[in-house]
Parts: C-alpha cells; structure tokens; sequence
C-alpha cells in the first residue's frame, strides 16, 4: 500500500487519514479524480437553474456556519469556468455570512437540486464581498452522489417580497425544545467544515425523520456510507469546529448553529445498527443557534425519502 503522502491527490491529511482508518483509501483515491479546479460544461445549466444553493462562511473567532441562499432560476450562474455569480438577494441580509466574509473571502457552496437529488460544489473565494453579485473565484469543483437526499417539489415565491419584513432572527447558546423540534423532525441538513488550510466546504446530510439525534446537550450523527473522500469527516478530524443548518421546508425557517464535533469510528451497541452498516458517527455541540425565516417564502412538496436511506 503506498504512503499517505505518496497518493496524496486533492486530499489534506485529515482526509486520508480516515480514508486509512476505514480501509477506504483505495476508493476514496479513485473517487479524488473527480475533483477538479474549474467548473465542468454540462454543470454550467444545472446552476442556472437552481433555486437552492447552501453556503459555508467562517466567522471572525474561526467558527463555520452554514447559511442558505433562495431564489429564482438564475440567481445562480456560471460566468466561466474559473467564476461563479450568488445574487446577494438570494439571502437576507441579516445572514452572518455577510459579516463573515468581510473579514474571510473564503467560502464553499453547495448546489442541491432536490427533485432530481443531484448536487454540484464549488469553493473558492469572494472576489469583492461588497458587490453584488458576489463573484466566487473557484479553487475546486465537483459532482457528489444522490446518496440520502429527499425529492421535493421546491417553488420559490417571490411575489410576495413586498410584504410586510419577515420576523427577525432568534439566537441564543442553548438550544431550546422549538429547536430541538426543528432537528426531530428533519431529513437533511447541512455542515460548513473547514480544512487546515481554513479553506471551507458545504456538504450534505440526510436521512429518515429523526436521524439525527439530541442527546444530553449535542447531536449524535451517523455517518453512513459515502464516496469514501471524507473531505466533510477528513475536515473535522483535523479541525472538530463545524457550522450546521437545517431548514424546515414547511414554516420556511432555518436553524443554523456552530460548535464543536467529536468523531466515533468504533460506535457500539445499538447505536452501531443505525449507522448504515459503518460503525461510524459523530456528534456536534452547539455553542451558538440562529433561527431565521429564508430569503423568499419557498413551496416544498414531498416527494419521496430516498432509496438509500438504512
């Protein structure tokens, strides 16, 4: 078997060295060839298309949060394969991603096409993080699975932007029991994690209702089977700060929050039936929450939970 350092590829050593502790390298390095440093052709529509993209930003004390932008068909566009355009609309401005790139450029984004479940991710940098759009300088791209996402028929609604202004965010350090309700009940959710490098990355999580876990003060998280990169899990071995969000497509909120991580690659017991066969999990702990309403009032329709799901 060669070194870690000898098959490195786009991988950091957090990353490989999960991929060595799994006994995942040899798929996690096939899989690494799809990772490029420009946006490909055939991604250049599925972008334009979108209505829902995720983004991960890192604030001024070092901690990740992971914020969702909305909006209609070309909020989101290639400008060429090294660019990449976010109406600024797309989020509210109230959003800490806005603070947080003033001082940070760096950002990963996440493009999630829910009736189809596929997915594109782009980071890089902020160009200018006053202008608008905001024009992303990519660093790297690449397609990711359809693994555990659940369709929906999502409709963003604009018409109603002349309204009167959504309810102002919520925040605290504890989570509460309408929280706690928001994570019960949720299929998905998103993690901003940054490498040693501070360069950031938005991936997704999902599952059946319930998946996720609040137990005495965090999260448990398994961690079911993926592409074997660990570039989320690789992250957080190295740097346990992660930010999460989840979205209640149904009352069109978000909960974000940031804290710290702890990874479990033994998980025993009972626990290690819920893990999709991995025996892995991890667990996040909330220092910090936000409750908002998104950009645009949204329609979600659920279609169907997704094949893979244990």
């Amino acid at each position: 078997m060669k070194a870690m350092s000898e098959r490195r590829g786009p991988f950091h050593e957090g990353e490989l060295a999960l991929q060595e502790a799994t006994g995942e390298g040899q798929a996690g390095a096939g899989n690494g060839r799809i990772v490029a440093d420009r946006i490909t052709p055939n991604a250049v529509g599925f972008v334009a298309r979108q209505e829902l993209a995720f983004v991960a930003t890192i604030d001024g004390d070092g901690r990740p949060w992971a914020s969702a932008l909305v909006g209609p068909v070309e909020s989101f566009r290639v400008l060429d394969d090294t660019r990449l355009a976010l109406e600024r609309a797309a989020a509210r401005p109230d959003d800490p991603l806005w603070a947080n790139l003033g001082h940070d450029p760096r950002i990963g984004v996440l493009f999630v096409e829910l009736g189809s479940r596929r997915r594109y991710r782009v980071n890089g940098r902020v160009a200018e993080p006053g202008a608008d759009p905001l024009v992303v300088d990519v660093a790297e791209a690449l397609p990711n699975c359809p693994k555990y996402i659940t369709r929906r028929h999502l409709v963003v609604d604009t018409a109603d932007d002349a309204a009167p202004a959504a309810p102002a965010a919520e925040s605290g350090t504890t989570l509460g029991a309408g929280e706690q309700a928001i994570i019960a009940a949720a299929d998905t959710f998103l993690v901003a994690s940054a490498n040693p490098a501070g360069n950031l990355d938005a991936s997704h999580r999902g599952g059946r209702p319930g998946f996720v876990e609040w137990r005495a003060g965090r999260l448990w998280v398994p961690d079911y089977p993926g592409n074997s990169m660990f570039m989320t899990l690789g992250n957080l071995a190295v740097n346990p700060k992660a930010g999460l969000l989840f979205v209640d497509f149904d009352a069109g909120q978000t909960l974000q929050m940031t804290g710290t991580t702890a990874i479990d690659l033994e998980v025993g017991g009972g626990d290690a039936g819920l893990t999709g066969g991995t025996g892995r999990a991890w667990t996040f702990t909330p220092t910090a929450w936000r409750r908002a309403p998104l950009a645009h009032r949204v329609r979600a329709e659920t279609l169907d939970a997704s094949p893979f799901n244990p």
